[in-house]
């Protein structure tokens, strides 16, 4: 045996010792899972090139920012993507799908939502002012808390002028 086989086969040993996170493993282990792979999702981003991609996976995926940490603040809007996401309901423990939400700023930082009534804002916002992008003329957006007929909680949006 040498020396290479030596060290690899230490490090499998090592691997095999390690405490493994089970929720962040695939388990349906096929090669096909990265055919066909178009998300399913909206976005005002026009995607002509490699830099208007990159900052779509970036909207998507690389979002820091929360937007219910921003409320009462202007945010000046240029793109929004929206896509379905898996999340965990705290009482069940079941999955669930619901829609992220996510606002753009001219320089690429990124606002995201995961709530009713971000959606339902976004959806009237489109309606009235247009589809977007918003490039030459960013909407002026006010992330705020507004309380359900139910007695709810939710965050929705103000536009400025």
């Amino acid at each position: 045996m040498t020396n290479s086989s030596k060290e690899i086969k230490n490090e499998e040993v090592e691997v095999q010792n390690e405490v493994l996170n089970t929720a962040d493993i695939v388990t349906n282990l096929s090669p096909t899972m990265f055919e066909n792979t178009g998300e399913a999702l909206f976005s005002t981003i026009q995607v002509t090139d490699r830099a208007s991609k990159i900052k779509l996976y970036n909207a998507i995926s690389d979002s820091e920012n929360a937007l219910a940490d921003h409320k009462g603040e202007i945010l000046e809007i240029t793109d929004f993507v929206a896509h379905p996401i898996k999340l965990e309901d705290q009482q069940t423990g079941e999955d669930v799908e619901a829609m992220r939400v996510v606002l753009l700023t001219a320089d690429g930082t990124g606002y995201h939502a995961v709530s009713g009534g971000v959606v339902s804002s976004m959806q009237r916002i489109i309606g009235i002012v247009g589809q977007g992008p918003w490039t030459d003329e960013p909407l002026k957006i006010v992330p705020v808390e507004k309380k359900t007929l139910k007695g709810f909680k939710t965050l929705t949006l103000k536009l400025q002028g």
